[in-house]
């Protein structure tokens, strides 16, 4: 995700690897000590099977590790096969 400005991905589509449409990225969150983004916020598809088998925060929102990211181009495609709930 080098070079690319936070105001331009509010809002993009986020799909997982195998072409399931998860939500929109709502927010990013960053380690102030290190200044590397932590994670990425998304508003979830609720109509996506897949949603129900992501964690949830307080706020409704899933937050999936920036390392997760796989590609960006008119969206993001994230690698959650390793947070999916048991």
């Amino acid at each position: 995700m080098s070079n690319l400005f936070v105001q331009n991905i509010i809002g993009m589509d986020v799909s997982s690897t195998n072409g399931i449409a998860i939500g929109s990225i709502s927010s990013i969150t960053m380690n102030f000590k290190t200044g590397q983004l932590s994670n990425l916020v998304i508003e979830p598809n609720r109509d996506s099977k897949t949603i129900e088998q992501l964690p949830i925060d307080e706020s409704g929102h899933i937050q999936i590790p920036i390392t997760k990211v796989k590609a960006v181009n008119d969206h993001l495609i994230v690698n959650v096969d390793t947070i999916i709930k048991n």
